[in-house]
């Protein structure tokens, strides 16, 4: 595989990533309010929470998904690359066996789980427990195919990766148009983002297998190369390592998607459609600031398996400067501009007030500080 420098890495994650950005904010400013028009406030508030509950559902991947990046990432052989994605492949197999059966049983045996998101009305109990369940279901088919996120990412192809997101992005939007059109429910939406899901993932495993894997494939028929035994390829070493990222998860999960969870059962479910949707505009601010980091991800593992300290003090100290400029900005940008943006956007029931663009405007403040330091020690969490 030709190899291409940092800069170029770098620039065409950027650019992939920012494309992303500019289709999730388009589609985003066109979904809410069809959304919201379609589903109603209550509809609304059960979809925003239901996607919240998916995102509890991610830590059965047991931060395998990003020991196996950064492991991927930080050596240099092709073949331990794949040694080391077989065996994370393995291992979250079976943490997802193991957690979809934990899924259907709760969802057989204790229906009245449901009851935990909040006080759903009489007649949209069912609708909400089968969406939640087949969005549930079809979350842990995908789950085993989204280490080909983690094996992009390991190869330097993260760009690639940022590409298939927008396709995802697109048909998840595609999908609530269809289900508008045929008139369909949650559980309706449920299985078309469910199923476009599935295709993009295949479709992304098929390119891995067609321009990576075979190309390494190829080239190690010709070549008869010893390898030296590497620590990394161990299922303990990548054990240990996903443990950190696991701890790292459950904190960000108790950050990001407790909300909703709170505002449904104190204050009622209607209260979650205008504070998902002001808490939506700065998650795109916030994904521009992950973006600027994230972007830096492979390359920052590639250079820590080098040893070139020189270059990662000079990233970082360029980042800092950035992400203050750009978390400061945005704190000071909600507080003046939001409340005529959503206004215009979804009308008064999206706007949550400005108290509360205050606070989120510090918290995505905080949180890129936060986000810039894990973005340099992520790639660098590895056994001694």
């Amino acid at each position: 595989m030709p190899k291409i420098s940092n800069k170029k890495n770098y620039t065409l994650t950027w650019f992939a990533s920012f494309a992303g950005i500019i289709v999730s904010t388009v589609v985003g400013f066109l979904s809410v309010p069809l959304a919201l028009d379609y589903w109603n406030v209550q509809r609304y508030g059960i979809w925003a929470i239901i996607n919240s509950i998916i995102v509890y559902l991610t830590l059965s991947n047991l931060g395998i998904n990003s020991a196996a990046a950064v492991l991927m990432a930080k050596n240099n052989s092709s073949w331990d690359k794949i040694k080391i994605l077989r065996k994370s492949f393995n291992l979250l197999t079976i943490s997802t066996v193991i957690s979809c059966t934990f899924f259907i049983i709760l969802n057989t045996f204790y229906k009245d789980w449901i009851l935990f998101i909040g006080n759903i009305p009489v007649n949209l109990k069912a609708e909400t427990f089968n969406a939640c369940f087949i969005f549930g279901l079809f979350f842990f088919v995908n789950l085993p195919l989204s280490l080909i996120c983690s094996a992009l990412s390991g190869f330097q192809k993260l760009y690639v990766e940022k590409i298939f997101s927008v396709c995802q992005t697109l048909i998840s939007f595609l999908s609530l148009i269809l289900v508008i059109y045929l008139k369909g429910n949650l559980i309706t939406y449920a299985i078309f983002n469910g199923v476009a899901n599935l295709i993009i993932n295949m479709i992304k495993a098929a390119y891995f297998y067609l321009f990576i894997y075979s190309n390494i494939k190829d080239k190690s028929n010709q070549q008869n190369i010893q390898l030296e035994k590497n620590k990394d390829i161990s299922n303990k070493t990548i054990i240990m390592s996903s443990m950190r990222f696991f701890s790292t998860g459950i904190a960000a999960m108790f950050v990001w998607n407790t909300d909703n969870l709170v505002i449904s059962n104190f204050i009622g479910i209607s209260e979650v459609t205008p504070y998902s949707i002001t808490f939506k505009l700065y998650s795109i601010l916030i994904i521009i600031i992950t973006m600027t980091n994230a972007s830096l991800t492979p390359i920052i593992g590639k250079e820590f398996g080098s040893g070139n300290w020189n270059w990662l003090n000079k990233t970082y100290n360029k980042l800092v400067v950035i992400t203050t400029i750009i978390g400061g900005l945005t704190w000071l940008g909600g507080i003046l501009f939001f409340k005529d943006i959503i206004y215009l956007w979804t009308g008064a029931t999206g706007y949550a007030g400005l108290l509360t663009v205050f606070a989120l405007g510090g918290y995505t403040y905080l949180l890129s500080m936060v986000n810039l330091n894990s973005g340099i020690l992520n790639p660098t969490s590895t056994l001694g």
